[in-house]
């Protein structure tokens, strides 16, 4: 018998075959097919007392791009084919990339949705299991967070403004796609980053391009040196001291 989300690919198959898209490739690591081929537990997310499987791996592809905007060699080694049309400010190849998924760190995501990017980061780098992997956000059921548990994914619900579950200096990297500094106020969501982030953590984000301005200000004022990288992206590091 069929995996019981089977049926939701191949109506998604027979939607989108006509227009061949790529979003169903199965050579493709950002798919659902790879991603039911090795499946990890998606989180319950309810969003108006729904429970749909929102925007498919196009989405998670795409905000991916935008996170790590002129990182071709990156993309490339798990499986998204670098998109030309991110114009990147600047030109500085791979900024902090390397170290993003390094071992023995902590990645945290704000605003994690339905979990296809971070389960899909996590396929592709699941022989690293000295990983730790959070994702949080408020439409979450479950609010249990091991914060030193490392190799396998965990999605805890939390308010991306007031991160109570994560303790002091823990996280090592931060994910923000459209949510965090977005949707928050950015002076607010800045210190609370620099609570949790250890010394040197390294933030990427992809706010909302009126709210890219308020966050790099709000960020440098608390010790982060951030940097505009494309038209609606950041990163940034925080202060080793």
């Amino acid at each position: 018998m069929a995996p019981p989300l089977f049926p939701f690919y191949d109506f998604l198959k027979q939607m989108f075959e006509s227009t061949r898209h790529d979003w169903l490739s199965p050579d493709d690591i950002f798919s659902l097919r790879k991603l039911f081929e090795a499946p990890q537990a998606l989180p319950d997310y309810h969003y108006d007392g729904q429970n749909p499987l929102w925007y498919t791996n196009h989405t998670a592809a795409y905000y991916l791009r935008s996170l790590f905007p002129n990182d071709r060699e990156f993309l490339e080694s798990i499986g998204i084919r670098a998109n030309n049309n991110l114009k990147g400010e600047s030109h500085s190849p791979r900024p902090y990339v390397h170290e993003f998924f390094a071992p023995d760190t902590s990645i945290l995501e704000l605003g994690a949705g339905e979990g296809l990017a971070l389960t899909q980061l996590y396929n592709a780098h699941r022989k690293n299991d000295t990983i730790v992997w959070i994702g949080v956000d408020k439409r979450y059921s479950s609010n249990h967070l091991d914060v030193g548990k490392r190799g396998s994914l965990q999605f805890a619900q939390s308010d991306v403004a007031a991160l109570e579950q994560i303790p002091d200096k823990s996280v090592d990297r931060i994910m923000d796609v459209q949510a965090a500094f977005s949707y928050s106020d950015s002076n607010a969501l800045a210190r609370e980053l620099r609570r949790v982030a250890k010394p040197g953590a390294i933030l990427r984000s992809m706010p909302l391009s009126d709210r890219i301005a308020p966050a790099l200000e709000a960020l440098a004022l608390e010790g982060w040196n951030a940097r505009r990288i494309s038209r609606n992206s950041l990163v940034a590091r925080l202060a080793e001291s």
